[in-house]
């Protein structure tokens, strides 16, 4: 019993190493929706709707629409980024969604947070007015942890692989 002790500690531990040593790779998010964010300028000749091709750069709603394969919307992070986000929002008829790496150098706490915030539309005429739109932003720090922040919670998810790892392991060696 001792011995199998012993096994599940080095077998945790070995986890936790693998698991800060991909942490140190490049971050890998879904992306998508943010037009501005061009496969192009990470890694040029790499846009397109080919196979193979990435396409981050279009809506979430193409992606969302049961893409069979997750790569064209896989991006690798800018170097030093440590966290992807997934933001809705919502605005009278209109949601929004996108999904992304994080710009900044930390990593972001892990969760979500709902807001209102002020954002500038362009109305009817093409005046400039400032309305509320009810924003849901998440941040999370492995990697394709942004596929599905708002219907599933990763740490749960990591727990219970480890806890279904760990009934495995006793049944097959007891």
């Amino acid at each position: 019993m001792i011995s199998m002790i012993r096994v599940y500690i080095s077998l945790i531990a070995s986890g936790l190493f693998i698991g800060l040593a991909v942490s140190e790779q490049a971050l890998q998010c879904i992306a998508c929706g943010l037009s501005q964010v061009d496969p192009n300028n990470d890694v040029f000749g790499s846009y397109g709707t080919g196979s193979g091709k990435k396409r981050y750069n279009h809506t979430c709603e193409e992606y969302e629409q049961g893409e069979a394969a997750q790569f064209p919307f896989l991006r690798s992070c800018p170097s030093g980024v440590q966290s992807c986000f997934y933001i809705t929002g919502k605005y009278k008829d209109v949601e929004i969604n996108f999904r992304g790496c994080a710009n900044a150098k930390y990593p972001h706490d892990f969760g979500c947070d709902r807001e209102l915030q002020a954002v500038n539309v362009l109305d009817r005429r093409g005046l400039s007015t400032q309305v509320d739109v009810e924003v849901n932003i998440c941040f999370c720090n492995t990697v394709n942890c942004n596929n599905q922040m708002s219907e599933a919670d990763p740490i749960r998810a990591q727990a219970f692989t480890m806890l279904l790892i760990l009934i495995i392991f006793l049944a097959t060696y007891q």
